[in-house]
This record gives structure tokens, sequence and C-alpha cells, in this order.
């Protein structure tokens, strides 16, 4: 099945003879070993920036005793349905895949839903089904930003997520699939990215985006978008490889704590007079993370991943915006 939709790595090539980061490589003239445990799968996509990432990956070193790291390649034919096979294929075995050189389509955003988050500067015009990260109000139409906002309670701007840098966690916990357009960091950042501003993400900030997305439970893929300015910078290839290891990190330290999958946790009660429910939080006793659960039954079962602040605040009786928002639009 993979070599139906991959080609492998060439390894012959002198660029590719150093290796401290990939366990698993689907290479030339050798058979694949298969999967051998969960973990993330690189896969290149057809742009200039996919080798020298893999390069850059291969040089860095793996503390990772916990997941496989596993080198697929090239996907050979590149369109929406091969991505899912991929996807699903990787899925199947544990292994969250991580597609570099992705351009966003019209038809990959017009498909996305609320738990799809799309890294990026701007929100893409008429699409606010999904959730944003980091994005500029002034780069944004005003009707957007609205809907975004009063809508999606996991969409957060780039002045929001400073001002409140314990919603990051949180907002990122329940995702399914990560865009990560590199437009969204700040010039001196990703100088030969287009459309960058002086104002943006800070490398660390990308990485530990990546690391909080590895943590999720339920993350299925990550895409990184570069539109380059003119020829290939080394900058912007290290800083992927460098948000890729740190999304490996995510991923080898994260647990099922979720309250669907797990049953470790505190249950905690509290009376909102102001809408008149009560509000039942739980913590996971081991990781000490939060949930709040929907209050109406007509809802079903639904969860919110919240941090401890805004449950503090919960107590106090001043519902934070995300709670609300929440409670009255799921």
């Amino acid at each position: 099945m993979l070599s139906s939709l991959m080609t492998p790595v060439n390894t012959s090539n002198k660029s590719f003879n150093e290796n401290h980061f990939f366990s698993i490589v689907f290479e030339n003239d050798k058979p694949f070993g298969g999967f051998l445990g969960s973990g993330i799968a690189l896969i290149s996509l057809a742009s200039v920036i996919c080798d020298p990432v893999r390069i850059g990956l291969r040089s860095l070193d793996s503390h990772f005793k916990n997941i496989q790291i596993y080198d697929l390649g090239y996907l050979k034919v590149i369109n929406q349905e091969t991505i899912h096979k991929i996807i699903s294929l990787c899925i199947s075995f544990g292994v969250v895949p991580v597609f570099t050189g992705y351009e966003l389509s019209q038809e990959s955003i017009e498909n996305m839903n609320s738990q799809d988050f799309i890294v990026s500067n701007h929100i893409y015009h008429g699409n606010t089904e999904c959730n944003y990260i980091a994005y500029q109000r002034h780069l944004c139409k005003m009707d957007d930003i609205h809907i975004a906002e009063e809508h999606r309670y996991d969409t957060i701007s780039l002045g929001k997520m400073r001002s409140n840098p314990n919603l990051l966690e949180p907002v990122l916990r329940d995702i399914d699939l990560l865009f990560v357009d590199l437009q969204a960091l700040r010039t001196s950042e990703a100088p030969n990215i287009q459309f960058t501003y002086p104002t943006g993400l800070q490398a660390e900030e990308i990485c530990q985006i990546l690391k909080y997305a590895g943590m999720g439970c339920k993350i299925r893929g990550v895409f990184f978008q570069a539109m380059l300015r003119t020829g290939l910078s080394g900058q912007e290839v290290d800083l992927i490889a460098e948000s890729i290891w740190y999304f490996a990190e995510g991923i080898n330290i994260r647990l099922n704590d979720h309250p669907e999958k797990s049953t470790d946790h505190t249950q905690f009660i509290l009376h909102s007079p102001s809408q008149d429910v009560d509000l039942e939080f739980f913590k996971h006793n081991q990781t000490s993370k939060w949930w709040l659960k929907h209050p109406s039954s007509q809802v079903g079962t639904k969860y919110l991943a919240c941090s401890y602040e805004e449950y503090q605040s919960s107590m106090d009786e001043e519902l934070p915006e995300r709670i609300l928002k929440f409670i009255n639009n799921s």
C-alpha cells in the first residue's frame, strides 16, 4: 500500500548520509520494514523546501523513546484524495503524518471544520468554519473577524495569544488537523517568506504551538506551507525542522487524558447564576489538565478543554469568554 502512494528516499544522495533523527526510512532499493509503533511520519510534497527540511531534520538529535519517527519519502500524486489515503494509512498505525511543501487550496479550505486549525497572520476571507491562531486584526476583513470571534471559541488572535498565554495549550488540545502558513511569522524570523510583516509570530512561539498540537490526543495531520519570495533560505528551513522536532516531543509525552478516554479525573461542580446551569469541570489527576462538560443534554456529551485560570474565573462568577461561547454556541 505504501509503495503505491509514496516514492522512497534516495539515501545514496550524499546529502542524506547523516541521520540522527529518523528511526525508520522508506529507502530506495530497500523493502519498507513496516510501521513498528506509533509516532510521526515526514511526507514530502512537490516543493523546493522538502529535501532541505529533510536534511535539517536528519541533523537533529532524537530524544524520544516512546515513539518511532518515520521518513516515508515523497507523495506520488498530490491531491486531496491521496493525502486523505496516506493520512488514513498512517493513523491506522497510530502515526501522525507531517506534510512539507503543502499549498492551501480553495477546496481544502472549504472542507475544513471546527476541529481544524490554521496558523496564519490573516483569516482566509469567507472561511470561518475552522479555527485561526495568531491572525492579526489589521490584515483581516472586519466581517470575518466578527464571525470568527463570535462563533469560534478556539480562534485566537496574535494579541490575545500573547495576553492570555495559558489559553494556547487548551485551545490546541482537541485539534484534528493543523495547517501552518509560515507567513504568520514576523519578517525578521522568516525573511524569505512572502507576505510576512514586521509583526508576527516569533520562532519560539511557532515551536510552542507545534509542541502543544503534538500533545493533543486527536491530531491526525500537520501541513506546512511556505511561499518563498525568491530562492531558498536556510533560516525558514531550519525553523520548519525545529518545529517538527517540537511536534515530535509533544507526541512523545502525550497521554490519553481526555474524559472520553480516561476515568482518572476529579469532578468539580459549580452553579452559574447568570446562566442558571451547573457547570461540571473535570481535572485529570495525572496531567492536571481541565475540561468543562457542556451543560445541555440536547448537545450530547461534549467537552471544552480549558485552563485552570478559566476554572478559577468561573468560581468567581466571571465566566470567561470561551466558556460563554461554548455554552451558548454549541
